[in-house]
């Protein structure tokens, strides 16, 4: 019901940009996200899809469960018909996929959606798109209320690069904000490897 609320809100204010997932599992967000926007005539706008579509260390006991690959979501956008143009994969760990999408591509990102679970995952993903959200643009944590990592990132972020917005709790793992208004990003505050990224 969040993503269904946000992605109208930003159609029907005019924002433009994407829908972006950081961490898909079976890509199921990203499925309605497509849907909605071509039900809404919204067809030009992308899907953009990160994963590392493979089994992670870090989530230990999960990790075979939460593990999923690229090939396997993208059979389940065929199952309920969800189009795959426009639509965007991108694998591997954050600091590499997202760094690499941030070099390649110039676009908006209307909806900005993080569910890594990692204080580094968080990392990776706003310190490399979160400009790319204009004013008036969404972002929702999937975890920071539940997930202590999540919240000491968020709470390293505002401080270090200034971000005044406040969250708006979903449900007792999830928050989202509006942005309210532009910052650059001070890529020399990225704090040292704390999980996801350690060697």
């Amino acid at each position: 019901m969040n993503v269904a609320a946000l992605l109208k809100s930003v159609i029907d204010d005019g924002v433009e940009g994407a829908f972006a997932e950081l961490g898909v599992w079976r890509g199921g967000t990203c499925i309605f996200a497509r849907k909605l926007f071509d039900l809404l005539s919204e067809v030009h706008r992308r899907v953009e899809v990160f994963d590392a579509f493979e089994s992670l260390p870090g989530y230990k006991g999960s990790s075979n469960f939460l593990a999923n690959s690229q090939a396997s979501v993208k059979n389940n956008f065929r199952l309920a018909d969800a189009a795959l143009d426009s639509t965007y994969f991108h694998q591997g760990l954050f600091k590499d996929s997202v760094a690499a999408f941030s070099r390649k591509h110039s676009g908006h990102i209307a909806v900005l959606r993080v569910d890594g679970n990692f204080y580094d995952s968080y990392q990776d993903a706003m310190y490399y798109l979160y400009e790319r959200v204009p004013v008036g643009g969404y972002v929702i944590f999937d975890d920071v209320m539940s997930h202590s990592a999540v919240m000491r990132f968020w709470n390293n972020f505002q401080a270090d690069q200034g971000v005044v917005e406040k969250l708006i709790q979903i449900d007792r793992h999830s928050a989202y904000f509006r942005k309210t208004r532009t910052v650059k990003i001070n890529m020399t505050l990225m704090h040292a490897p704390q999980d996801a990224n350690k060697a």
